[in-house]
C-alpha cells in the first residue's frame, strides 16, 4: 500500500501501514473498542458525548495511526504525548473532506 500524506500547518503526516508500531496499533484498537462500547450505550445528551471524548474520536484515532515526517524526510518515532497534544489538534483543523 502506498503512503497517504497530509500536510497541515507546515507539518507533514503520513499513513503507512508498514511502519505502524505495536503501540500505535494497540492504542487505535483500544480507542475503537471504546467507541463500540460507547455506541452500545447511547448518551441522553450531547454533553455526555463531549465529556466522554466521543466527539474527538476520529481526530484521536488519526493521531494514533499517522506518523510525523521530520524536515529531513525521515519518519519521527511515535510519541503518544505528542500525538495527543500536538498532532490531534492539527488534525482537528483538517477539512472534513480529507479525513
Amino acid at each position: 500500500m502506498d503512503r497517504i500524506t497530509f500536510k497541515i500547518d507546515n507539518v507533514t503526516l503520513v499513513y503507512d501501514a508498514s511502519i505502524i508500531s505495536v503501540t500505535q496499533s494497540e492504542l487505535a484498537r483500544e480507542l475503537a473498542e471504546f467507541k463500540i462500547h460507547q455506541q452500545e450505550a447511547l448518551p441522553d445528551k450531547f454533553d455526555q458525548v463531549l465529556r466522554s471524548g466521543g466527539a474527538e474520536y476520529l481526530s484521536l484515532l488519526m493521531a494514533f495511526i499517522l506518523r510525523e515526517v521530520n524536515p529531513d524526510g525521515t519518519i519521527r518515532d511515535f510519541d503518544r504525548i505528542r500525538a495527543e497534544t500536538i498532532i490531534q489538534p492539527l488534525i482537528a483543523k483538517m477539512p472534513a473532506t480529507e479525513i
